[in-house]
């Protein structure tokens, strides 16, 4: 191995945590180990992808963004803390394997959710989305820090400016 690339192999420090090298997995959109667009719940498929990354010797795993609600249905995270016990095992044996894996909770989706195009027929589509509005309500979805602020993939679709009692519930929520 070329003296240069030795660094890869060493470990380092984040805060108290000792990362064993710095081969890090980076989050990526399907690679939760909690499920959110339903409810809150363990990603049971991410097992082997972890565990097999693990056994590869990467340092440090970021899964994909755990929200602290659900899209659909808007379930509370730390409502439903039995998500985390099918967690815990996984924990254990990713770090069995001298890995860590870091956590990144978000507040949700804001200017940046990402609207499929089958999402935005049933979005133009007043009836549906009337409809749709208790079970995927993209007024709660898409909130910012200022009224009308336009969607990062389809500007068309504009957020709404998010209250101070929801800032709060989300503030509560990370705690």
């Amino acid at each position: 191995m070329k003296q240069e690339h030795e660094i890869l192999f060493t470990p380092m420090q984040i805060g108290k945590v000792e990362i064993k090298n710095r081969f890090i997995l980076c989050p990526m959109e399907g690679t939760s180990i909690v499920e959110w667009l339903y409810e809150c719940r363990f990603n049971e498929g991410a097992h082997d992808f972890y565990i097999e990354r693990a056994k590869d010797g990467v340092g440090l795993m970021i899964p994909g963004m755990t929200p602290l609600r659900s899209m659909m249905g808007y379930k509370w995270l730390w409502k439903n803390p039995k998500v985390f016990k099918p967690v815990k095992p996984l924990m254990d044996e990713i770090h069995s394997c001298g890995s860590k894996v870091f956590f990144q909770l978000g507040a949700g989706w804001g200017r940046s959710f990402t609207i499929a195009k089958e999402m935005t027929k049933l979005l133009d589509n007043k009836v549906v989305s009337t409809i749709m509005k208790p079970y995927m309500n993209m007024e709660t979805l898409m909130l910012a820090p200022d009224e009308g602020a336009p969607n990062v993939w389809i500007p068309k679709y504009k957020s709404r400016a998010i209250t101070v009692k929801e800032i709060r519930a989300l503030v509560d929520a990370y705690a």
